[in-house]
């Protein structure tokens, strides 16, 4: 790499799955609109989200950049963590005027900045915190399960107190979609008498909104005729994205209701569970051979998501163990497409607020199912008229997220 004398700040992004892609693309384009802030940052990025980026790299110019492989990192989190680290700490020796690192996802690392192998670096820190441990409902102990979320939430909470009160340098901590949260963290762990956590809208990507047809392509690219409704499941496909009890709920619903809904599940399957997965859906259509149930075990391309969320009549996300903001939600927002979410998430109350659709109990199928079948009722109603959902898309601009962060 060569010679970087300039810059005062590391932006950087270890991993190329999920959001990462999008967040950096929204940081270049501010970048693009304000280039006097350019010579600022220096953005070390995984080499593959490197090569995603290379167009929008390259429209930015003259950007200080450099890439770092994952190639032989450990899999487990605090290894992973460290052994980023040697590669980020060779960056910061040749390049003396870098003061300041910002996480584009902290939670990994919260244990490393506050190693000596970090703070003799004396850096101030920066970050997106995606689970706080605020998130995690409180619960009684009442057996093993509810022992162990409790002990996660004590240790979650222990982490980011000594983060903030033993660690001075700690002065940015940014939380997802929870103004409330916001502050309640601000009361609760700051001894300084100093903000630190500033509140960050996930952003939504408003360019380039795929028109009326697109519905008709995804329909004949999948076979889907139009009396049926099509129900979307996206993303990293885990046990968090609570697939069984999607399929179960779907199961309740009568051989003339079924006929009328086709299920999309789309995105990667998780290591080790593609075939678990797949025969769970299998059984499900073998017992209930009136729904369609439809299997995108892959990457999908940026476009192709935005034609399956244009294309989609609600958007599934009862997710299990999984308490923090999701992209998801955005960009079923962009569309104007309503939402199924867990009432134990954050994203019950941002439901809840903006009218973006209905929070359930995620491990009860007929609640699923109870949702589904009430916001099919609403179809044709929801997205004429809708003042809070149009609020939450303006608030949420893309154009927002890099003013936040670079200034």
């Amino acid at each position: 790499m060569h010679e970087i004398n300039r810059p005062s700040t590391i932006i950087y992004e270890g991993s190329a799955t999920g959001h990462r892609k999008e967040y950096i693309e929204y940081l270049l384009i501010h970048l693009q609109a304000n280039p006097q802030l350019k010579s600022n940052y220096l953005f070390m990025l995984n080499d593959e989200l490197k090569q995603q980026l290379s167009e929008e790299i390259e429209t930015v110019g003259d950007l200080l950049i450099c890439e770092i492989s994952m190639e032989g990192a450990p899999t487990k989190l605090l290894a992973r963590a460290y052994w980023e680290w040697h590669k980020i700490e060779k960056v910061i020796l040749d390049t003396p005027t870098i003061n300041t690192i910002l996480f584009m996802s902290f939670d990994g690392y919260q244990y490393l900045v506050q190693s000596p192998v970090f703070t003799k670096h004396k850096l101030k820190v920066q970050g997106i915190l995606f689970q706080p441990y605020h998130h995690l409902p409180s619960v009684e102990v009442k057996d093993i399960a509810s022992f162990k979320l409790r002990l996660r939430k004590l240790r979650k909470f222990t982490v980011i107190w000594s983060l903030i009160n033993l660690n001075r340098r700690v002065n940015k901590i940014y939380i997802l979609n929870d103004e409330e949260g916001v502050k309640k963290l601000n009361a609760a762990l700051d001894t300084r008498g100093e903000k630190v956590f500033y509140y960050l809208p996930d952003p939504i990507d408003t360019r380039n909104l795929l028109d009326v047809n697109t519905e008709t392509c995804v329909r004949i690219k999948y076979s889907i005729s139009r009396k049926r409704q099509v129900l979307l499941l996206f993303g990293r496909i885990d046990e968090k994205k609570n697939l069984n009890n999607i399929l179960d709920s779907l199961a309740l619903f009568s051989e003339d209701e079924q006929a009328k809904i086709a299920l999309i599940v789309a995105g990667t399957f998780v290591d080790g569970k593609a075939q678990s997965i797949k025969c769970a859906i299998a059984a499900t259509q073998n017992k209930n051979p009136k729904l369609q149930i439809i299997i995108r075990d892959e990457v999908i391309p940026n476009y192709e998501m935005e034609q399956l969320f244009k294309a989609c009549d609600i958007v599934l996300m009862p997710y299990i163990d999984f308490y923090s903001s999701s992209g998801v939600i955005g960009h079923a927002a962009k569309y104007k497409k309503q939402v199924v979410v867990s009432s134990s998430s954050i994203n019950k109350s941002i439901v809840e607020i903006y009218n973006l659709g209905v929070a359930v109990n995620p491990y009860s199928p007929l609640e699923i199912k109870d949702a589904i079948a009430f916001l099919v009722t609403q179809l044709n109603s929801y997205n004429k008229s809708n003042d809070k959902l149009d609020y939450f898309i303006q608030n949420h601009n893309y154009s927002s997220f890099g003013k936040s962060i670079l200034i």
